[in-house]
């Protein structure tokens, strides 16, 4: 996982840009599974407004300067549960702010991402861990941030794949997303936080609105929808990089997969019906994560549907079970141009029961994460 930058670009402060924050583990969460996976880029903003007032009609006045997080947000003056608790410690915010405290966090559950807020001296610090994507972050808006334009939008950004999300104070209750040329999508605010999964319009312009203090506010995606390229539907496999093939049978059914490298730095997996020739899917994850993931375990669990999930595992893996029922495990092989040591994919079906425990050939058994 990596670690955004600071939420903390201010458009029209005197101090300009600040420093990004160090990248770093952020909380200990599960993987996230993804069906296609490439390189990954993180950047945040916030926006600062350029709000307008709307004609007639009376709103609640701005938060001044000497308000706090818990009058600003809502979800801070709810006790603390342990389920709030990010699990984080010292070592893994180098870099943390005066006064940042993680231990008096609150969690928000979305159903596209974990959210975790938490005070610093003169802010609050948003960590994002969105779903079916292999990455999360944390950044840091400063409370004049909040008082000032009543939103904080922070961005994410993969190859095809971006969302945002957003701290919002008390009396924000929903921002817009609005595409150019479709359909507004209305964002509800809970617990402060929002989360809007901007992948579909990729290429295309959109932007945030809402409302603060009688003022309409808004946020320009653009120019991070149209840097973002087109979903690869059917990734091409280099030339040599291609498996031999695997073929098993799980639930009385034939399989047959094979590994590649897409040459766009992704390795995959594609499953095929063995009987019928037919494709079932592909599964990719970027090589950088992926050797980084295998540096630190392993295997590593990366993709899944409602009938099987796919994985990578180190050559020296010579065996994968879930509880009582062995996993699909290919010979080693190198997907060139992989930089690493030789590797294996592994396919896990339904039915199976986690954890993946892997036999390792110096003898010894590991739990996979």
């Amino acid at each position: 996982m990596t670690r955004l930058p600071q939420l903390e670009q201010e458009l029209v402060a005197a101090a300009g840009r600040l420093p990004r924050r160090a990248v770093v583990p952020v909380a200990r969460a599960a993987v996230a599974t993804a069906v296609v996976i490439a390189a990954i880029t993180a950047g945040v903003v916030v926006s600062d407004g350029g709000g307008r007032s709307p004609a007639g009609g009376t709103a609640p006045a701005a938060f001044g300067t000497d308000a706090t997080l818990p009058d600003m947000l809502a979800v801070f003056r709810r006790p603390a549960t342990p389920a709030d608790d990010p699990d984080l410690t010292p070592a893994d915010i180098p870099d943390r702010r005066p006064g940042e405290d993680p231990a008096r966090a609150r969690r928000i559950d979305w159903p596209d991402a974990t959210i975790f807020l938490w005070p610093w001296r003169d802010g609050v610090c948003q960590s994002f861990d969105p779903k079916r994507v292999q990455a999360s972050g944390t950044g840091c808006p400063p409370l004049d941030v909040l008082r000032r334009t009543g939103v904080a939008v922070g961005l994410m950004t993969r190859e095809a794949s971006a969302f945002a999300s957003g701290v919002a104070v008390d009396g924000v209750d929903e921002v817009v997303l609005k595409p150019d040329g479709g359909r507004d999508v209305r964002l509800p605010v809970r617990d402060n936080t929002f989360v809007a999964n901007l992948g579909p319009f990729a290429g295309e312009g959109a932007r945030l609105e809402w409302t603060y203090a009688g003022e309409e506010r808004s946020f320009d995606l653009t120019p991070i929808l149209t840097e973002l390229p087109a979903p690869t539907p059917h990734p091409d496999p280099v030339a040599g990089s291609i498996s031999p093939p695997l073929e098993f049978t799980a639930d009385g059914k034939r399989y047959s997969a094979i590994g590649f490298h897409t040459g766009r730095t992704a390795v995959c997996t594609r499953l095929s019906d063995r009987d019928t020739h037919s494709p079932l899917g592909y599964s990719c994850l970027n090589e950088r994560l992926l050797g980084d993931a295998l540096r630190r375990q392993p295997a590593l669990l990366f993709a899944g549907g409602d009938t099987e999930q796919a994985g990578f595992a180190r050559a020296d893996v010579t065996k994968l079970t879930a509880g009582d029922a062995e996993v699909a495990l290919s010979e080693p092989w190198r997907p060139e141009p992989w930089p690493g040591e030789p590797i294996r994919f592994f396919y896990v079906f339904a039915g199976a029961r986690m954890p993946l425990t892997a036999a390792l050939a110096d003898g010894r058994t590991v739990e996979v994460p």
